[in-house]
């Protein structure tokens, strides 16, 4: 607005006017041709700023527009990489089952190092399978080129060793046949460490579950997770400290320390009292020393005090003779 008015009263474009009108201009003050070019100098000085003036302001508002989109661009979410999964190779396999192959999971691995490995019983296997073996070894291959491989049987009827029948439905005198175990020939490990200790990133079989969902209820087959990975308890010598020679009372407190909502569940079942006060009652919620005296305790009626059974459960004492 200032600029339009500037240079439409010094500068105007306007039409000739008449002769009349041009000698009533002529009365007014005209102002002198050195301050006209003056103001029109300054005038084109200013238009020169604000060019200048805004292209560096529209510079800098790209180099920050520009500066906005690398941060952007720099700190977009980036895909999950899935992580690759570890393989190890056993030589003493046969070719075509040399790699082994590793778990690599978020929630395996924040697991691992809480719950135990599984012990894999071959023995409690082989008899609910009759020592029918392929039912989890399957084929073997001795040629990476080669895809499908023989059979188990197969490969053992090749070298005179029968599998998956009792010996008894071939031969009638089992005195005159010599019965070999597996672990005879089958000596080397399937892993570097322990083959028989399956860990949560090492299965040997994907079937395991599925497996033990058929034959539920005939046996006891665990189907869950911490039926066969138990909760790897650490050794309680490098956690806590007891003094030398404590009675049983100072042995509960330092449990307690850790494990107290554990031990209010043991007041309340296994210290029960018939007389005296009970951690039911106001005021002896908390006491530690209620189970010396119970007459019914872990269900054992006896007419004193039950100290194998309290020495049993507190630590530091283990089971101990007399009552």
């Amino acid at each position: 607005m200032l600029l339009y008015r500037f240079f439409s009263n010094y500068f105007p474009v306007l039409s000739g006017l008449p002769e009349k009108e041009e000698e009533e201009k002529r009365k007014f003050y005209v102002l002198p041709p050195k301050w006209a070019w003056i103001f029109r100098g300054v005038a084109v000085l200013l238009l020169l700023i604000f060019v200048l003036a805004y292209s560096y302001v529209h510079k800098e508002s790209m180099k920050e527009s520009f500066k906005a989109y690398q941060m952007v661009y720099s700190y977009k979410v980036k895909e999950k990489q899935i992580p690759k999964i570890q393989e190890r190779t056993h030589i003493m396999r046969p070719k075509g089952y040399q790699t082994i192959y590793y778990l690599s999971n978020t929630i395996l691995n924040s697991k691992t190092d809480y719950y135990e490995p599984v012990r894999f019983s071959h023995r409690s296997h082989d008899n609910y399978l009759n020592g029918n073996c392929a039912v989890c070894h399957h084929r073997i291959s001795f040629d990476e080129s080669d895809r499908v491989g023989i059979s188990l049987e197969e490969f053992h009827r090749d070298m005179d060793i029968n599998l998956g029948a009792p010996c008894s439905s071939c031969h009638k005198d089992m005195n005159q046949i010599v019965i070999e175990a597996c672990d005879k020939c089958h000596r080397w490990p399937d892993e570097p460490d322990n083959p028989a200790r399956i860990g949560l990133k090492g299965a040997y079989h994907r079937q395991c579950i599925g497996c033990h969902k058929n034959i539920y209820g005939e046996n006891f087959t665990p189907i869950d997770c911490e039926d066969c990975h138990k909760k790897n308890v650490p050794d309680h010598k490098d956690l806590i400290k007891i003094l030398e020679d404590p009675s049983i009372k100072d042995v509960t407190e330092k449990c307690l320390e850790c494990h107290e909502e554990k031990g209010k569940e043991i007041l309340n079942t296994v210290h029960f009292k018939w007389g005296g006060h009970s951690p039911n009652v106001l005021g002896y919620e908390h006491s530690i020393d209620l189970g010396l005296y119970t007459i019914l305790n872990n269900y054992m009626i006896g007419t004193g005090p039950n100290l194998p059974y309290c020495a049993s459960c507190h630590i530091g004492y283990g089971w101990v003779k007399g009552a």
